[in-house]
């Protein structure tokens, strides 16, 4: 496992090197990179306003959009880990995930739309980070609750495995969607449609899975 992990870890640096390589070099950039750094550009743009009401109350002067969305983004996705670990505790971990799940999804809705307002799209942003942080929370806890502490640290790691499989994957997805519809748009929408079926699949599948498992190996 360890070996593997060298292995992974070593081909993501030589491709980041690679990309980096390219993008500085006289060659024409990799669409991918210069996918992301058109998203960055264009995030940057469009948060360019300045968030006069809400960033007054939280500092001393006036914060630039992006510099107040960046900011509160990271202290809400650093809160929500032990919020919804207590909300799990009290409602249960699947209702806590078809929760977090769907408010990231209208969140996401919600910024596509105002997306002119500098205000909401700080606002919003910061409840998707505040939504995404959760994974770490009920992703451990139901995956012991189910499985029981032997070999919880194994199981994890796997199940960890995946999202780094799907970090690493996600940004080039996206840069293809990117250039084969000419727009950002369907990738946000695409978001937003597996934000909402994973708070359906959480509600609905992964419940009843996990209840008839627990009660299969009570039975034993």
């Amino acid at each position: 496992m360890a070996v593997a992990a060298v292995l992974i870890g070593g081909v993501i640096g030589l491709a980041g090197v690679y990309g980096i390589g390219r993008l500085r070099g006289n060659a024409e950039p990799d669409p991918a990179c210069q996918a992301s750094v058109d998203t960055a550009r264009r995030m940057t743009s469009l948060a360019r306003g300045e968030v006069a009401a809400v960033a007054v109350a939280a500092a001393p002067r006036t914060l630039p959009a992006l510099t107040f969305a960046l900011t509160i983004d990271r202290v809400l996705n650093g809160l929500c880990r032990p919020f919804f670990g207590w909300v799990s505790d009290m409602i249960g971990r699947e209702n806590t995930m078809f929760i977090a799940f769907a408010m990231e999804a209208l969140a996401v809705w919600v910024m596509l739309l105002t997306r002119e307002n500098p205000a909401l799209f700080a606002v919003m942003s910061g409840i998707v980070f505040f939504g995404w942080g959760e994974i770490f929370s009920l992703f451990p806890s139901t995956l012991t609750d189910t499985f029981g502490t032997k070999n919880a640290t194994t199981n994890f790691g796997f199940l960890y495995i995946s999202q780094g499989v799907g970090s690493v994957l996600g940004g080039p997805a996206a840069a293809w969607m990117h250039d084969a519809t000419g727009s950002w748009f369907p990738v946000f929408w695409l978001i937003i449609a597996l934000d909402s079926l994973t708070a359906v699949l959480a509600l609905f599948v992964l419940k009843r899975a996990r209840a008839g498992f627990l009660a299969r190996q009570l039975n034993t």
